[in-house]
């Protein structure tokens, strides 16, 4: 008996949750139409084309016009997948049919429009110029961007939209769509609202380049393709290890070691730079925080992430998240990080220093006015650039000014860093003059953190 009021209880619950579901789901979309049945080739939930119907259709329109101007965009929705998450898939569904609606209405008549997939639509447009085409996107853009009104929340969305030409780009669709996806890929890796064209124009090394764009970005979201390796900073007297510098590597799946010096301009073309700043003081802190040891971490601040608001959160959130002690980790800038907003630096800098980590200026002496930032702003560590460092053994006048440069820090009680040291002869002539700490090709080349691990004592 209580097995058959068991069943039946669960049953009745199950028929309610399927009753309430309908009904919220018919509440969600009351403002949208009604849903008929449509013919083979269109989306079944807005009524637009289906991806073979609007193959089908591009191809014969296409072939019929050879010579004519077409433009194939392809139209991607930021953050929908986390809109479905939040509220459901019925609100996502009511605001797919909306933006179906609204790419109807501003689209000319003779535009082919299509649903491809789950968030990503697809638009054939025929002739016109490439202000006009131009003109008219952004006009799709801020009508889609515009709120949705749902009974889950008020939503809007991020369209981000990727365009190639025929014939200059194509002349059959399968081609115009897969170089518009790339366009596409691009503006995704940008970030925000965008529109991004396919570039003729583009070589061999072109394509590698704006492929390796779009790969950061999703390297940047996640995965183990971005790693730290350390290279050791040595007290200058003793040869003891008392600190790293962080830098950052990238292994591609396909082209493999990427060097800083082709991932680093990228990113900061991309407008990724901040990102991958962000990223590298995250996994430095995590890293370093490891280590049993008390050697400290230095990280490069670019001057993109330094201006981002986000920084000190950021910074605050890596040293929570991983536990290092803040005064284990030091921050680097350059003079001409500096130079651009003086007022601003000094804000971000006490600040920085108010969450407990430390400051060291970078490449001093290589332009602006240095010295005048060393008593205005709260640096602890002055890193010597390798350009004097090199000169030092056969240069009289390299060394005067090192030794001029190591003596004014000793009066303000900085410690100094000379970069770039290469031979044992240049380490005495540094400790001669008081160096504090010296790195270069002498204290070792760069170590994975697993290496930098194994370098502990087990006492």
């Amino acid at each position: 008996m209580n097995a058959l009021l068991t069943a039946l209880l669960c049953t009745t619950s199950a028929a309610l949750g399927a009753v309430w579901t309908r009904y919220r789901a018919g509440r969600s979309c009351r403002d949208a139409p009604a849903q008929p049945s449509y013919p083979s080739g269109r989306d079944p939930l807005t009524g637009l084309l289906d991806h073979q119907g609007f193959l089908a259709r591009s191809t014969q329109q296409l072939r019929q016009a050879p010579d004519r101007t077409h433009y194939a965009a392809l139209i991607d929705l930021q953050g929908f997948k986390l809109l479905n998450r939040r509220y459901g898939r019925d609100t996502g569904d009511y605001v797919l049919m909306r933006i179906a609606t609204r790419l109807l209405k501003s689209l000319p008549a003779d535009a082919l429009v299509a649903r491809i997939s789950g968030d990503e639509f697809a638009v054939l447009l025929p002739d016109g110029a490439p202000e006009r085409t131009r003109r008219l996107l952004r006009r799709v853009i801020s009508t889609l961007r515009a709120p949705y009104d749902t009974d889950a929340d008020v939503i809007t969305v991020q369209p981000r939209i990727g365009i190639a030409r025929s014939p200059q780009d194509g002349a059959d669709i399968d081609t115009l769509l897969n170089r518009a996806d790339f366009a596409l890929g691009v503006a995704k890796s940008r970030g925000g609202t965008r529109i991004v064209r396919f570039d003729t124009r583009r070589g061999p090394e072109d394509d590698q380049r704006q492929q390796l764009e779009i790969d950061l970005h999703g390297a940047l979201c996640g995965g183990t393709q971005l790693s730290m390796r350390y290279q050791p900073i040595c007290d200058c007297a003793t040869r003891a290890v008392r600190g790293y510098e962080a830098l950052m590597r990238w292994q591609h799946p396909v082209y493999g070691d990427v060097p800083p010096s082709v991932f680093v301009p990228i990113a900061e073309r991309s407008g990724q730079i901040a990102r991958l700043g962000n990223r590298a003081l995250q996994l430095a802190a995590v890293d370093a925080a490891r280590w049993t040891r008390p050697w400290y971490v230095s990280v490069n601040l670019s001057p993109r992430q330094f201006y981002d608001p986000r920084l000190l959160s950021c910074l605050a959130d890596a040293l929570h998240t991983s536990g290092l002690p803040a005064s284990r980790l030091f921050l680097e800038v350059t003079e001409g990080v500096l130079v651009r907003d003086m007022r601003h630096a000094r804000r971000v800098l006490r600040e920085i220093q108010r969450l407990g980590a430390r400051l060291a200026l970078d490449d001093f002496g290589t332009g602006y006015s240095g010295l005048s930032y060393l008593h205005q702003l709260p640096f602890a560590t002055v890193k010597i650039d390798r350009s004097f460092v090199q000169d030092l053994e056969r240069d009289e006048r390299a060394r005067a000014l090192v030794a001029g440069m190591i003596a004014l820090c000793q009066r303000l009680d900085l410690t100094t860093l000379a970069e770039g040291v290469e031979n044992e002869r240049q380490r005495e002539l540094l400790a001669a003059m008081g160096c504090t700490l010296i790195q270069g090709f002498l204290t070792g080349e760069p170590l994975t953190a697993e290496q930098v691990a194994d370098s502990q004592p087990t006492d």
